[in-house]
């Protein structure tokens, strides 16, 4: 669980858009203020992109399915799939491992604060 959390949607319809699961008052500790979930919203663009959405939280409940990802991206580059496609657009093989890498660093010090909850 939660103990609060921040989503920030960008692009249009961001201000009409729900915040959904994460609004479940069951996400967060009983003890946490009465509104745990702020959410800003902005119809504006980010970077060109057409759409965004951001969340922090202090929660270790993105772990699991982090760690899911990080095997499943090592599995794909170990068999070199994808890696031209990379390639291509002028990220080196080198450099995708220095990000696969990184983001097993990020899931192992998540793990490190204890157990999952």
């Amino acid at each position: 669980r939660a103990l609060a959390a921040w989503l920030v949607l960008r692009g249009p319809g961001a201000c009409e858009t729900s915040p959904g699961e994460l609004g479940r008052a069951d996400m967060y500790c009983r003890w946490a203020s009465s509104s745990p979930l702020l959410v800003s919203a902005s119809e504006r663009h980010v970077q060109g992109h057409d759409k965004m959405a951001t969340l922090v939280s202090n929660s270790q409940l993105v772990l699991p399915p982090m760690q899911r990802l990080v095997s499943r991206a090592c599995a794909l580059f170990s068999a070199r799939a994808y890696v031209h496609q990379y390639e291509r657009y002028g990220m080196a093989a080198d450099e995708l491992f220095l990000q696969l890498a990184a983001l097993e660093r990020v899931c192992h010090a998540y793990a490190e604060l204890g157990p999952a909850t």
